[in-house]
């Protein structure tokens, strides 16, 4: 999928009606059943009841169309940063890992296709949506890790900022594959929140409070 031009993606950007909303919502459940590798526009553009000329009129390509997809997603990332800190407690990291894995519940087959193809130079304008939506919590993790730091409970070179990324990812990886261990690995949601909660403590140099 080549990379549309600034301008042409500035155009189609500025294409924000309801068309090419009911076009992002489309694909988004498209990608429930379909690989990326097998959607067309025409598909896109059938779903909404239109010709495949239309789909062009709202995006310079698939991949302009699947960025929208994601930025639609991560802009609905949970902002739950105020739910950590030093008394949040196992009932608290339950809470934070619990919204995490339903956010991937939902959105994991709008989002994985940003782990799993090649979308070349577009990565970047994927990273910068991902570190936006994340922004709240990664902010609240990290300056928890330095309040743990402080307190001795956790290695004094550490850097901070860096583990904060690190901690995030990890329950984010909680939530993308909640369904494989789900369905196939015979566990319930409560025992992967349970699991995702103490190591976020763990994480944060946080003892279990129950």
């Amino acid at each position: 999928m080549a990379r549309p031009s600034k301008a042409t993606a500035a155009k189609h950007r500025g294409a924000s009606g309801e068309t090419r909303r009911r076009m992002t919502e489309a694909l988004r459940e498209i990608l429930k059943t379909r690989p990326v590798a097998e959607i067309r526009a025409q598909q896109i553009s059938a779903a909404v009841g239109m010709s495949q000329p239309n789909f062009y009129n709202h995006f310079a390509n698939l991949q302009e169309a699947l960025l929208a997809c994601a930025e639609l997603s991560w802009t609905s990332y949970p902002q739950i940063g105020h739910l950590v800190g030093e008394e949040m407690g196992l009932a608290g990291a339950r809470k934070v890992a619990r919204q995490l894995i339903e956010f991937w519940r939902e959105h994991a087959t709008t989002l994985a296709w940003g782990y799993s193809v090649e979308i070349g130079a577009t990565m970047a304008d994927y990273v910068a949506m991902r570190e936006a939506g994340q922004r709240d919590l990664a902010a609240a993790c990290e300056a928890q890790l330095r309040r743990s730091q402080a307190a001795g409970r956790l290695d004094r070179t550490l850097d901070c900022r860096l583990a904060s990324y690190f901690v995030v990812s990890r329950l984010d990886n909680f939530g993308m594959a909640q369904g494989m261990v789900c369905e196939h690995g015979g566990y319930k949601l409560d025992q992967l929140v349970e699991v995702a909660a103490r190591l976020l403590l763990s994480d944060l140099g946080l003892p279990p409070a129950e």
